[in-house]
């Protein structure tokens, strides 16, 4: 398997890959989002003009017991509606607002809690 479809394959859908590198037990993947424009959360309206970057780091599903970080590059966008102009952050689906955790990370330690459970 190419390194682009495997990093593809364990990325979410809209992040691209940008480098990889690991300490011991630890993963860390780089990656941007990749999208034409964003639509703002007040009013709706379609925003292309990048205002700033940020970085965030939420923790993804383990790999062979290792634990996996994604540090991804999210745009913040200024609204172009007069109105508005309020300045948002894109959204990475997959990753619920405000939380350090991916969703993929979420399911799979409540089906390690079930088993658990279960087990016992």
């Amino acid at each position: 398997m190419s390194e682009k479809r495997l990093t593809q394959h364990l990325l979410l859908p809209e992040l691209r890959f940008v480098k990889h590198h690991h300490r011991k037990r630890n993963q860390f993947i780089e990656c941007i989002k990749v999208s034409e424009f964003e639509v703002c959360p007040t009013c709706a309206t379609k925003s292309s003009k990048v205002y700033d970057h940020r970085f965030v780091t939420p923790r993804d599903q383990p790999i062979r017991s290792g634990t996996v970080t994604l540090k991804i590059k999210k745009r913040r966008f200024k609204c172009q509606n007069k109105k508005c102009s309020k300045v948002f952050t894109e959204p990475v689906s997959g990753i619920r607002k405000g939380f350090r955790t991916t969703q993929r990370f979420r399911s799979f330690r409540n089906y390690r809690l079930k088993l658990l459970y279960h087990c016992r």
